[in-house]
């Protein structure tokens, strides 16, 4: 049978492309878009490559070592196998087992064995020039290549004669390919790739790679790959795929150096390459005809001879080729075809041994023909077949084709033109033409050096290996040797079944008896005639499944390994305990387990969804209702009756387990199983009314090694459960405790009951509301004949309390509302909830739901939550062998507090949280600070204080005294409100004449109405104001009130005129002497600024004496001149002092006069200025005293 090289064991197309620079090969998913680099090692600077799928060996050239190497795909059995130069093209022949390559620098085409041997040179300078990448085309003999020194595109066969140029004109062309579907050529020109026919014509277009040549190409049936680089080291290449649909292109991979490409699924078919001598290439076969006159059975040797057969011509193509052909020898002979009807059965047969069929082959009869007069065999007449005597001489045609490579599992027929399955040699039915796969079927032993105990086997094996020393020399023999690697987990059979794969079992016949009997290890067991036995392909799914991707390919795929049914060979199945166990997933499991994890029965394989499993895996053991793996799952499994799929609880030879160790006394577990793997984990109940025993785990897990981790858990009987149940079961939690009886000695003075603990104080409420202990006392009494020792009085279920305050959540001061947390004990007694510990394995204390037993019911006094829905039921409550039950409440409250803003920012607030319960009588509990305040303590910007009380022995209550920290407001809202206030004084100090005195004023007086609002938003609208905001007020008023007066002062200081004597003396002489302003009834002028002073005195002082002076000064000097004209006499004494004292009296006049006209400027001062300015220092004296006096009458009348 032939066989397409192009399949592969890799399941997905694939590219492999050369990377230059990174000097990796690297193989691209074309259908993930993954990518990997091959492990290969040092490929050096790879460039040309191809694949052999058939032996799974990568070739590549290495044009830095100058070498061309092969290794398989995962890296293993490396070798070089040629010396080269510098190769740029690679190709394979797979059938002829040939490679071929151009290399560069030599200018040579050569080729030889894929092992390297049998080198030879087909083509050399100067026929080819600077030759690159190359292509073959074995189903017609021919080799295309790229020549980039002659810039064309040359066809030649492969043996390298009658060279044809096909396209010319090409720029730098680099890689070249054939489309074998399409019959059509593709090659690279440059930066661009085209298309033609495998003639040259039909030339198109493909694509354009701007800046980046095209180095590789591969084609496929609805795609073009391609490669393609750039010299800029900046501009890398990449790996492109491009549809031939529609010429859309996708990158799969970027930033490589690429070269060479090879496709997966582009192969050739797997046809005979060169044609020998004398015969011509068609359709994959090498046709001859001979023009020697040969009767059937001579020209049937003359072709053996030749290594072929007499030609058949099965299809109208090849029938043609013959018409040609044989027209070309001699177009009036007849020549022999490889049809007859000697096999004596009345049927007409191919030379191959297949049967002609008039429907499916080619008819060429001429009419009327065949006639049957004795006539068996045909030969070529004219223009169609006619059926001629055998024993008559012709011509004839030979038809050669090279022996196929049969892959792994097949055995290849004598005459080499077919392969059949291994398993079916010698099964006494013959499936080759020649019968070969009948011959030679002998029992030989295996020689002793293999260590195989000295059985008897068959050759050849799965292998293609045919005797002994083949399999000794071959690497077949590491199979049975080899030992698994690190972290490797093979399967332990691996071994024997290798050793039957490569030495199949014989099947010895009985003596005296022409058949043969399979042993009790064969499965089926049917008569045979030394019959070889190959390892059933259960086994080999269930051994391969455990194996790497390495050494699943040294063996041939489980499909082609024999089914039960046929006969073959399976190791006795393991056991483990007494029991059949398997190995790996269990796909070779036979043992006779039915049962499913569950418990469930199995149904049968060949009544489930209709007989699939039996009919899609017949080789599985499908078996009656047995547990099976057929599809490669983790354990072998089975159908149950609803159809579902369930593991089985089968054991596994290998895995540690640890079996069931059942349920615990009074108890279960889960899962069932009968046995559980490591890491899975059983976990532990027990039955109602019982307990799992302190100490003891409540789940087990499976060790390594199958052991449990330790030891199986006792149950107890469960005393609590017991006992809720029986407290519970008659206890009515809607009926209230039955009261109990209280007696207290009686009071003598009949006053109030000192010792009553329900008024913890009876002093003044601290709080400052009504007292809440001030209550009557409930055990006094008023009736003089009840009995003076004893009081017996008959009350509520008493209900103790305890508690705190433990979060204040959120305080709303403009609401007046405070969110807090609460936690309350409360303790009562329950006679109803008694037991007598020894008969509960001493159980003093138990823990209920509240919902289960009566609880009081209470009420939120002062909730403003309308969504407050009462304290909850469902917290767990602790009762006491003694009735006691306490109840553990914490619950989130929002109620009404009394604030009192009146000493803002040093203002408090009273919160009280009280619960409200009818039906009971409250009291503090017994050591509890009842009525007591606790110490202080910060809670954000307040001083917090607790107390809890009992109120009116119906309510438990909580205070909370909140006094703020004034701190914080006294700076940032009374500090701003002082300074605004003492600014004010300003106003009074500023020139009257100045203009801006009122807005200054009204500027202030603002301010102050801002601070004001901030105080009366943060505090909560009571029936008065806050001092702090009263005052603010005030301090409005009179602020607004003197403003009024300065603009009076104002106002009189701008006034002409003079003030009658009375107002003169009582405001510029008294008033002023007061305000500290001196006597201003005194004559005064306004200086520059307006004001008057003692200098003005002093000066009006000095204009009067120098007036008096000037009277002397005036008459003096008449009568000095007078003299002066007298006679001169001699000067006396008189004289000279009259003298003197007329130059002193001049000086002076002339100061005088100086001083007289300074004084004609000065203006004389108004009465109404003066008023002004005694009146402003007035109003500045009585702000400051109504400021001072504003503050204790606001706090006395806020009050």
């Amino acid at each position: 049978m032939d066989r397409d090289p192009g399949s592969s064991n890799i399941s997905e197309p694939f590219l492999l492309v050369a990377d230059k620079n990174e000097e990796i090969i690297l193989q691209v998913n074309i259908t993930s878009g993954s990518n990997a680099t091959l492990p290969l090692g040092d490929v050096g600077q790879p460039y040309a490559l191809d694949y052999d799928p058939l032996t799974d060996y990568v070739y590549w050239s290495d044009n830095r070592n100058n070498k061309i190497h092969r290794a398989r795909h995962d890296g293993s059995d490396r070798e070089t196998i040629l010396d080269i130069s510098m190769v740029y093209g690679l190709a394979l022949d797979h059938a002829r087992e040939d490679i071929y390559w151009t290399d560069n620098k030599e200018h040579t085409i050569s080729v030889a064995k894929m092992d390297g041997s049998s080198t030879r040179t087909l083509l050399t300078s100067p026929a080819v020039r600077g030759p690159w990448g190359l292509v073959l085309d074995p189903r017609n003999g021919l080799m295309y290549w790229a020549e980039a020194g002659n810039d064309r595109i040359v066809c030649a066969a492969m043996d390298g004669s009658n060279q044809t140029t096909i396209i010319t004109g090409v720029s730098i062309p680099r890689a070249v390919t054939i489309d074998y579907r399409e019959d059509r050529l593709y090659y690279s020109d440059a930066t661009r790739m085209y298309s033609s026919d495998l003639l040259g014509n039909d030339i198109q277009q493909l694509l354009s790679e701007r800046g980046k040549h095209v180095r590789g190409i591969a084609v496929d049936e609805n795609y073009v790959y391609w490669t393609s680089t750039s010299s800029n080291p900046s501009n890398r290449g990449k790996v492109g795929m491009l549809s031939k649909s529609d010429l859309t292109k996708t990158v799969l991979v970027e930033g490589l150096s690429a070269r060479d490409i090879f496709l997966s699924t582009a192969a050739p078919p797997g046809v005979t390459t060169a044609c020998p001598m004398g015969y011509n290439a068609h359709g994959g076969s090498c046709f001859k005809a001979y023009n020697q006159d040969k009767t059937y059975s001579q020209a049937r040797q003359v072709c053996a001879a030749d290594g072929g057969l007499i030609a058949m011509p099965k299809d109208r193509e090849v029938d043609d080729f013959l018409l040609d052909l044989k027209n070309a020898v001699d177009p009036n002979s007849p020549f022999w075809l490889g049809l007859n009807n000697q096999n004596g059965e009345g049927g007409w047969a191919w030379e191959d041994g297949t049967p002609y069929s008039p429907t499916a082959d080619w008819t060429g009869w001429q009419p009327g023909e065949p006639n049957s007069n004795g006539e068996g065999c045909v030969n070529h007449l004219g223009a169609g077949w006619n059926d001629a005597p055998c024993s008559s001489a012709s011509y004839f045609i030979c038809q050669l084709k090279d022996a196929i490579r049969c892959p792994l599992g097949y055995f290849r027929c004598g005459h080499g033109h077919a392969c059949t399955l291994t398993w079916r040699r010698c099964d006494g039915r013959t499936d080759c033409s020649d019968g070969s796969d009948e011959d030679g079927c002998e029992c030989l032993p295996i020689p002793v050096d293999f260590n195989l105990g000295g059985r008897l086997t068959m050759l050849p094996n799965q292998l293609g290996q045919t005797t002994f020393e083949e399999i000794q020399n071959s690497s077949a023999v590491e199979l049975l040797n080899s030992s698994p690697t690190n972290g490797q987990n093979r399967h332990p059979e691996f071994r024997e079944f290798a050793s039957t794969v490569i030495f199949p079992q014989c099947a010895v016949p009985k003596e005296n008896d022409t058949t043969c009997s399979l042993s009790r290890h064969a499965d089926n067991a049917t008569s045979c005639v030394n019959k070889p036995l190959l390892p059933c392909r259960s086994w080999c799914e269930e051994v391969l499944n455990m194996a790497d991707t390495r050494m699943k390919k040294r063996f041939p795929t489980c499909d082609l390994f024999p089914p039960p049914q046929h006969g073959c060979w399976n190791p006795e199945p393991a056991t483990r305990n007494g029991e059949v166990c398997y190995h790996g997933g269990g796909m070779n499991y036979r043992g006779t387990r039915s049962t499913a994890k569950s418990g469930a029965e199995c149904v049968k394989w060949s009544a489930a969804q209709g007989g699939f499993y039996p009919a899609a895996y017949p080789w599985a053991n499908m078996d009656n209702n047995y547990c099976r793996n057929p599809t490669g799952l983790g354990r072998p499994f089975c159908l149950v009756e609803d159809g579902s799929q369930q593991e089985c609880d089968v054991v596994s030879c290998k895995m540690f387990c640890c079996w069931d160790i059942g349920p615990p006394d009074y108890g279960n577990r889960s899962p069932m199983k009968r046995f559980y793997y490591v890491g899975e984990r059983i976990a532990f109940t027990c039955n109602e009314g019982y307990y799992i025993k302190p100490g003891y785990p409540t789940e087990l897990r499976c060790v390594e090694g199958g052991f449990w981790q330790d030891n199986k858990p006792s149950c107890s009987v469960n005393f609590e459960n017991r006992l809720k149940a029986d407290l519970l079961d008659v206890n009515n939690r809607n009926l209230a405790p039955e009261p109990v009886s209280r007696t207290q000695p009686e009071n003598p003075t009949g006053t109030d009951n000192p010792t009553d603990t329900d008024n913890p104080t009876d002093t003044d409420n601290p709080t400052g509301t009504d007292n809440p202990t001030d209550t009557d006392n409930p055990t006094d009494t008023d009736n003089p004949t009840e009995t003076p020792t004893r009081i017996e009085n008959h009350i509520r279920p008493v209900i103790s309390f305890n508690g705190s305050v433990e979060q204040i959540v959120d305080l709303e001061e403009k609401k007046e509302q405070l969110v807090a947390s609460v936690v309350i004990h409360f303790t009562w007694q329950d006679s109803r909830l008694s037991w007598d510990p020894k008969y509960y394995d001493n159980i003093e204390t138990i823990s209920v739901s509240g919902s289960s037993i009566w609880t009081p019911t209470f009420t939120l006094k002062g909730n403003a939550n309308p969504l407050y829905q009462g304290l909850p039921k469902i917290v767990p409550v602790w009762i006491s062998s003694n009735g006691q039950v306490i109840w553990r409440v914490e619950t989130l409250t929002t109620t009404v507090c009394d604030a009192d803003p009146f000493y803002f920012p040093a203002d408090t607030m009273e919160c009280n949280i009280c619960f409200a319960a009818f039906s009971a009588t409250i009291e503090c509990q017994d050591g509890s600070a009842c009525g007591v305040l606790s110490n202080q303590q910060l809670e954000g910007e307040w001083y917090r204080k607790d107390m809890i009380f009992a109120k009116g022995k119906t309510e438990a209550c909580f205070t909370v005294q909140l006094e703020r920290i004034p701190l914080f407001h006294i700076a940032t809202t009374v500090g701003p409100c002082v300074i605004l206030v003492a600014l004010m004084v300003i106003t009074f100090v500023m020139p009257l004449d100045r203009g801006d005195r009122i807005s200054f004023g009204v500027t202030i007086q603002l301010s102050v109405v801002v601070s004001l609002v901030f105080v009366t938003d943060v505090l909560p609208v009571k029936g008065a104001l806050p001092f702090f905001a009263s005052l603010i007020v005030v301090c409005m008023a009179l602020m607004g009130l003197f403003l009024f007066f300065t603009m009076a002062i104002i106002t009189i200081h701008d006034r002409q005129g003079g003030l009658s004597p009375m107002a003169k003396t009582f405001f510029l002489r008294y008033m002023a002497r007061c305000l500290l302003l001196g006597d201003l009834t005194e004559k005064k002028v306004a200086s520059h600024d307006g004001e008057t002073g003692p200098s003005s005195r002093r000066l009006t002082d000095r204009v009067s004496l120098a007036d008096a002076m000037a009277v002397v000064v005036v008459q003096t000097p008449a009568d000095v001149r007078e003299t002066a004209r007298q006679p001169s006499a001699p000067p006396t004494r008189l004289e000279a002092a009259v003298s003197r004292l007329e130059v002193a009296v001049s000086s002076a006049s002339r100061n005088m006069e100086e001083l007289a006209e300074a004084m004609k400027n000065e203006q004389e001062v108004s009465d109404y200025t003066l008023l002004a300015k005694v009146l402003d220092r007035l109003c500045l004296v009585m702000y400051v005293i109504s400021i001072a006096v504003a503050v204790p009458m606001t706090m006395y009348l806020g009050k």
